[in-house]
């Protein structure tokens, strides 16, 4: 059987896994650093946490942001941050700090 990914807002209740997962990316990040970012995207009209879930656990996040740019008249919607975690078949993560 083929396993279900999911695409979801992040929650509190992934700092732990995301902590886990920048600190494999080469972004080392203790759980409470994790925790004050994730509050601080949480609380921005602008900025938006995803985080893809495959069985159970959290697999690969990224961080969007909506902001005037000088190229466009309206918002623009930006990558600023992404990875995930690496596959059972050995493949190294991905990320992309800024995309």
């Amino acid at each position: 059987m083929a396993s279900e990914l999911t695409i979801r807002d992040g929650r509190l209740e992934d700092v732990p896994r995301l902590a886990a997962l920048l600190t494999q990316l080469g972004y080392p990040s203790s759980a409470e650093a994790v925790g004050v970012r994730v509050e601080r995207l949480r609380a921005s009209d602008g900025a938006r946490l995803v985080v893809a879930q495959c069985d159970g656990s959290v697999v690969g996040f990224a961080s969007l942001h909506v902001s005037r740019t000088l190229e466009y008249d309206e918002p623009a919607a930006r990558a600023s941050a992404g990875g995930s975690r690496s596959g059972s078949d050995g493949a190294p993560p991905t990320s992309a700090a800024t995309l």
